[in-house]
């Protein structure tokens, strides 16, 4: 095509997922008492991302758990958001991340512009400081990964061929580990936060999922980077997304989705703060996420957007809650030290 392709370090994959998506359109918050049920029944979670509303209390969670958790999953989260919610539940999915992005808008962009060229309805999406992922059904995998190929470039393989040959030999080689021990303290990599950011949300049509892309690529070439993306199935045919930014980047970014996406649902959340958290392993163990919940809810901190994926919790707070968040999880998470 004469285009210059992003060059990438990796693919992973978790295969046989079962995707849960609950919806409430207003009422209390109930994420903590998901992530608060779930971790009392021991499952682990290999991807969660969280959308709040405006003031109503209304939010969108959604979630991936093994195949053998799955129906205890789909009845803890209709327990946790009662009467009036939706729980949609997908099975045979498959969680593909591919690294590192770079927080570059056109490696989303290039990712959406493969799965419209497969012709592949993606079920969600989560960002976290190294990786993107993308969740895609059993059916539709191989071709994703193929494709992968020619949108980006990869060194270390030259082909899908040589990735599956080195994938097949991994997984005979490993075999997932579950934990279920508990910590006092959570022992992590790090905690980074970024401020002065804008969180955007926006409903998306399946079929401007490639404007979207487009868009996303257009925010690449002016510079835009985003910390923070996540995508939901919503309640009709159409993707809930929230993205953040840099605030210096307000005019640009709502320049670009007016051209490409004009009349689109889009509501600003701003100013916010962003929160990383890499290396608690919450889908090896149960609990992480609830710890973060239960934290931030006993210091009266709501989130507003949350994205976990590849052992990296990636949040967004209120601008005003930056210094209270920053406290309470430095408290509930151990960094190593650097001595030595």
């Amino acid at each position: 095509m004469g285009m210059r392709r992003f060059r990438l370090g990796g693919i992973k994959i978790l295969e046989g997922r079962s995707h849960l998506t609950s919806s409430r359109p207003a009422g209390e918050p109930v994420l903590p008492a998901i992530c608060s049920h779930l971790a009392a029944h021991q499952i682990n979670l290999a991807l969660l991302t969280h959308l709040a509303f405006d003031q109503d209390g209304g939010s969108i969670t959604s979630l991936c758990t093994e195949s053998a958790d799955t129906f205890s999953s789909y009845f803890l989260l209709k327990l946790s958001y009662g009467q009036g919610s939706v729980v949609k539940l997908e099975s045979a999915i498959n969680i593909l991340s591919i690294f590192p992005h770079d927080q570059r808008p056109a490696v989303t962009g290039t990712l959406l512009a493969l799965l419209i060229k497969e012709n592949v309805r993606p079920h969600g999406f989560a960002s976290s400081p190294s990786a993107l992922s993308v969740l895609v059904s059993g059916a539709d995998t191989r071709k994703v990964i193929d494709g992968l190929f020619d949108a980006f470039e990869f060194p270390s393989f030259q082909s899908p061929g040589e990735w599956y040959t080195a994938y097949e030999r991994r997984e005979r080689l490993l075999r997932e580990v579950e934990c279920s021990y508990q910590e006092k303290v959570i022992k992590v990599y790090n905690i980074a936060h970024q401020p002065n950011l804008e969180l955007w949300r926006l409903i998306l049509p399946w079929s401007r999922l490639g404007d979207f892309g487009t868009a996303l690529t257009a925010m690449d070439r002016m510079g835009i980077r985003i910390p923070f993306l996540v995508a939901q199935h919503g309640q009709e045919e159409n993707l809930s997304c929230g993205l953040a930014f840099a605030d210096t980047h307000r005019e640009q970014a709502r320049q670009i989705l007016a051209l490409y996406l004009p009349e689109l649902d889009l509501r600003r959340r701003h100013p916010v703060t962003a929160f990383f958290i890499t290396g608690p392993h919450f889908g090896d163990r149960h609990g992480i996420t609830n710890t973060m919940v239960q934290t931030l809810q006993n210091a009266a901190v709501s989130p507003l957007a949350m994205g976990c994926t590849v052992s990296s919790i990636s949040l967004i707070v209120r601008a005003d809650d930056q210094e209270t968040s920053r406290q309470v999880l430095a408290a509930s998470f151990q960094v190593p030290s650097d001595k030595g």
